[in-house]
């Protein structure tokens, strides 16, 4: 994610946190799960996270990272919908063309299956897996299985790590 969507999430994080991101009140979930953009998506992303067996509290943290939970979400460099899918990574687990990218309930399966087969290559450790998704796993596997001296990728993972560790306390 580029820095400047980076800084932008953070500025929707904190006020949907009424201050700071990720305050230390429980106010900010609360505020967070009434934005109307999650709420809409909720239904799907359950469902993602049950097909491909992976966290709903990490999911959402990943979406939340990756586009506040907007459906069109385009970035500069060209990653579309929810999941910010790459359309080369797209095309690995079935949606071709621009209009199924766009698909939320599409962009939420491939994008979690996607994100399952990153934890299986990188034995369930969390941090690879998320540092894979943002820069790629060919990236992490040129760190050496670790994550990548990228600025970008350090703070992707530190802020869905952060956040996973937040949502997964509470019950949703």
């Amino acid at each position: 994610m580029p820095m400047a969507r980076h800084a932008r999430l953070l500025a929707l994080l904190a006020v949907w946190c009424g201050g700071p991101a990720l305050a230390q009140d429980w106010g900010w979930l609360a505020r967070f799960e009434a934005s109307p953009q999650y709420k809409a998506v909720r239904p799907l992303m359950r469902e993602a996270a049950q097909a491909h067996q992976v966290d709903y509290a990490l999911l959402k943290a990943v979406v939340a990272t990756e586009s506040g939970f907007d459906p069109v979400a385009v970035s500069p460099k060209g990653a579309v919908g929810l999941m910010q899918l790459m359309p080369a990574t797209a095309q690995r687990y079935g949606l071709r063309g621009a209009e199924p990218l766009r698909d939320a309930r599409a962009n939420l399966g491939a994008g979690a299956r996607y994100l399952a087969d990153l934890i299986r290559l990188f034995d369930g450790e969390l941090n690879l897996a998320l540092a894979a998704y943002n820069a790629g796993e060919g990236a992490v596997l040129r760190a050496g299985r670790q994550v990548p001296d990228y600025a970008e990728t350090r703070h992707y993972v530190a802020t869905v790590l952060q956040l996973y560790e937040r949502m997964q306390t509470v019950p949703h």
